[in-house]
């Protein structure tokens, strides 16, 4: 016959000596012994079905996960560590030896989700996320996350340089709006635009704003001198 006891209120930085022993009413039997040592890694096992959520934000991820199958470890959880660092930036991997910081916080261990903010547009993040206690951090959960390609409104400079860009009047003034831009060139950058960007949870489609650039000012120029000199990163096509 088997059977299995816990052992409760126990002190972490303790070490216990441990004796089980058969006894009848003529007395105790020989006693088997163990050692307990303390805990000094912390958790043992890792949260389950951590799961990203990609592409719901320019600059931010949601995580969630599912609490570690554990009731003593649960018991003197302190609570979760997420940690976080990009892998890949765009289209390039991040290579040995360039890799950014890694950053982390902490949240309850009643906590079973976190929102990652400030990360950057279009780039991978590895996930790790894993319990603590006062001894330490257990093994992580690892997985990954993408931030959305870019954000809903594109900024741009141009001048009109029929067939290739053009508009059309639609007022008795001649003057052109966002609408009617015609020509090669838009139709081509809005095709882009929805093949490259793709659709992103927090503002759908991507757009090329044709009326103001980077900087707010207009985004029609009047020569080629006017448009090199405004070219900028502020401007995202260019």
């Amino acid at each position: 016959m088997s059977g299995t006891r816990f052992l409760y209120d126990m002190d972490i930085y303790a070490n216990y000596s441990i004796e089980i022993s058969a006894f009848t009413r003529k007395g105790d039997g020989n006693a088997t012994l163990d050692l307990a040592m303390p805990d000094a890694l912390g958790a043992k096992s890792t949260p389950i079905n951590v799961t990203a959520y990609n592409y719901t934000s320019t600059t931010s991820i949601n995580v969630t996960w599912n609490p570690i199958e554990d009731e003593l470890i649960l018991e003197r959880m302190l609570g979760y560590r997420v940690s976080y660092r990009a892998v890949r930036i765009g289209d390039e991997d991040v290579k040995e030896g360039e890799q950014p910081p890694t950053y982390n916080f902490t949240v309850r261990k009643t906590t079973l989700d976190a929102v990652i903010e400030g990360l950057d547009t279009y780039t991978r993040y590895q996930i790790n996320v894993s319990g603590f206690t006062r001894r330490g951090d257990g093994p992580s959960a690892i997985t990954a996350g993408d931030t959305c390609r870019c954000h809903k409104r594109l900024a741009t400079n141009y001048r009109l340089f029929p067939p290739y860009v053009d508009q059309l009047e639609v007022t008795g003034d001649g003057l052109f709006t966002v609408a009617n831009m015609t020509g090669m060139l838009p139709a081509i950058l809005d095709n882009l635009v929805v093949t490259c960007c793709q659709t992103c949870a927090a503002h759908g489609r991507s757009y090329v704003d044709f009326k103001y650039n980077g900087t707010n000012g207009t985004a029609e120029q009047n020569s080629e001198q006017e448009m090199k000199f405004l070219i900028e990163d502020r401007n995202d096509l260019r």
